[in-house]
């Protein structure tokens, strides 16, 4: 099962023994990933993790963690003896108390914050090892004691869920927030975390950044090597993303081939610096063919306190579009956007206007064709669309008028399609005629 938002899985999972880490195989703790993370924004904490005892009882493993800094893939180095971690392993029961951050054994924070209070509740699976779900303060809980070790042992219910029986979780921890191509958020289940994030930002003065990404010209990817290839193209990309990127970052599939990724405790330079990486490794995935090869305009934008998270989405919205308009394959930043480019903006904007009115049906177009299948009992939409090689959308609006002019008329319904076939009116192929007749 792969971490929707971005948590790298694939890599080792360590394990502290002796209080030292130590790198096991992989395997299958997305879920457990998600866990963690979740715990720790639903209870205001700065870190979270995950412990289990191993089957002899006395070696600990960190199964998952999130928000720390210190540590490879952000787990801590060391756990002292007598650390938090130890002791909430031992009391059997959910506790919230102050500690001291240098022999927690938690790890210390992104945010550089010293920990101040900690969380343990334990985790109790049917079969297997028990363990610990922790959480590391900067500050007061979110909620008063009562709700957070409520929220805390909710949690901890369903990390011994995933323990017992990991694929039982799947179809809870996926359904209606994972798109089922790419593995990413949905465009909604995106929404939600970013709601969470900004509120979060607010609270503790934090950083937090937002990049789109829109692939280049990836339309001629599907019409070239059809939709299949087009969609191991976008699921590749999906998973560059993801490996690219920390396991407290989120990413999205906003729609379409466009990707938006959300970076907390990160300003709009370093967003701007890991976006250029993540464009570079797009163009050199092994999935591209040789001579059509995938590449990607990014827009990056920082959240600014006060704004909301729509005024975010739209800034790197803007200069995802300054970008494209630069002929694409780059990336832009919000806060560089002058006037300059704003007059760039709005010519991008009205070339992709100019291209796609260029590409679309006319009525003409949808005559000329209901002319040629005449004999056959008419056209549908999809036959024109078919016929001109152009996009559905782009006849929609010629078809359409079409109608409503009375150019066209209902001519039955094709047996082997069941679509709706229509043919030229009387009036239809007068206004043919003296068209091709004013064209010569």
């Amino acid at each position: 099962m792969d971490a929707p938002d971005g948590a790298r899985n694939e890599s080792p999972r360590p394990r502290l023994l002796d209080g030292v880490i130590e790198a096991l195989e992989p395997d299958d703790s997305a879920g457990l990933g998600l866990i963690v993370r979740d715990l720790a924004r639903a209870v205001g904490a700065e870190l979270a993790l995950l412990a289990v005892l191993d089957e002899a009882g006395k070696n600990v493993g960190v199964l998952a963690a999130w928000g720390a800094a210190a540590g490879r893939d952000g787990l801590p180095t060391s756990r002292p003896a007598d650390g938090f971690l130890d002791r909430a392993l031992g009391l059997g029961r959910a506790v919230v108390e102050p500690i001291d951050a240098e022999t927690a054994g938690l790890g210390e924070p992104a945010s550089g914050e010293k920990i101040t209070q900690a969380l343990g509740v334990p985790v109790t699976p049917l079969r297997g090892p028990r363990g610990v779900l922790c959480a590391g303060f900067t500050r007061d809980p979110a909620h008063d004691l009562t709700t957070t070790l409520w929220v805390a042992e909710s949690y901890a219910r369903v990390a011994s869920l995933c323990l017992h029986d990991g694929d039982a979780l799947d179809g809870l921890l996926s359904g209606g927030r994972i798109d089922g191509l790419t593995g990413c958020l949905t465009q909604a289940a995106f929404l939600h975390e970013l709601r969470r994030e900004v509120a979060r930002s607010e609270r503790h003065s934090r950083p937090l950044s937002c990049s789109f990404v829109d692939l280049d010209r990836f339309k001629r990817v599907n019409d070239r090597y059809g939709h299949l290839h087009g969609s191991r193209v976008l699921a590749s990309i999906a998973a560059v993303l993801r490996a690219g990127i920390r396991s407290e970052d989120t990413l999205g599939r906003y729609g379409g081939d466009e990707f938006v990724i959300l970076l907390p405790d990160t300003d709009e330079v370093t967003a701007m610096q890991l976006s250029s990486r993540l464009r570079s490794t797009i163009t050199s995935t092994m999935i591209n063919l040789p001579h059509d090869p995938v590449d990607a305009s990014i827009g990056v934008a920082q959240w600014r306190p006060g704004t909301s998270l729509q005024a975010l989405l739209v800034a790197a919205d803007e200069a995802l579009l300054v970008a494209k308009a630069s002929g694409g394959g780059t990336t832009a930043r919000a806060s560089t956007m002058t006037s300059e480019t704003e007059e760039q903006l709005v010519a991008g904007r009205a070339g992709s206007e100019a291209a796609e009115a260029r590409d679309a049906a006319s009525v003409t177009d949808i005559l000329d064709v209901s002319a040629h299948f005449a004999e056959s009992g008419g056209a549908s939409i999809e036959l024109t669309a078919w016929e001109l090689d152009v996009e559905l959308g782009l006849v929609v609006s010629a078809w359409s008028h079409a109608i409503n002019e009375g150019l066209l008329e209902p001519s039955g319904t094709d047996p082997a399609s069941g679509e709706e076939m229509w043919c030229l009116s009387e009036h239809g192929r007068h206004v043919r005629e003296r068209r091709h007749g004013q064209r010569d």
